[in-house]
């Protein structure tokens, strides 16, 4: 890498240096190998831990963790988890695993959704109406504002739910 740099650096300031077209075609193959690194995604789970977030997508290939105020009309994709410590408020997670939200909507009804796999659970703390939770291809549809609620698809496949003290 250091070497390439190198040539497309001399390349650049005196490219009458270049003294074949071999040496060309050589930084090109290395400039595509270079391309084609970059563009591999990451072979293991990278975990992001955020503050918050506004009018953001933010994307990880392992869990996803809010630990401040939370997230605004912001979609959140996650290979495993996702923990918000703070509020939800319209928007989208996407998770292959469990799902926490410490408050997920608003009292304006701003549509607000939750996806994750079967055999993941939903908590929340506290939901405004028009949230909505999808859990494999069942789906839960907040009509009112809940207090402590988890969500999961039991051995059948049925949305269960139960009631937990709010945290």
């Amino acid at each position: 890498m250091t070497a390439l740099m190198n040539d497309l650096e001399r390349l650049v300031r005196t490219p009458l240096t270049i003294n074949s077209l071999e040496q060309l075609e050589s930084m090109l193959k290395e400039i595509i190998a270079w391309r084609d690194e970059i563009n591999t995604p990451p072979q293991g789970a990278a975990d992001i831990i955020i503050h918050y977030a506004l009018n953001s997508t933010v994307v990880a290939t392992g869990n996803i963790k809010v630990i401040g105020d939370g997230c605004y009309h912001t979609r959140l994709q996650a290979g495993k988890a996702v923990a918000v410590h703070g509020v939800f408020r319209g928007g989208e997670i996407q998770a292959q695993g469990d799902v926490y939200i410490k408050e997920l909507g608003s009292r304006t009804g701003t549509s607000t959704r939750v996806e994750t796999q079967a055999g993941a659970a939903v908590t929340i703390a506290h939901a405004f109406e028009n949230t909505s939770i999808r859990i494999g291809s069942r789906q839960y549809s907040f009509v009112q504002e809940e207090w402590g609620v988890r969500l999961w698809l039991d051995r059948e496949g049925n949305l269960a739910r139960r009631n937990i003290p709010a945290s």
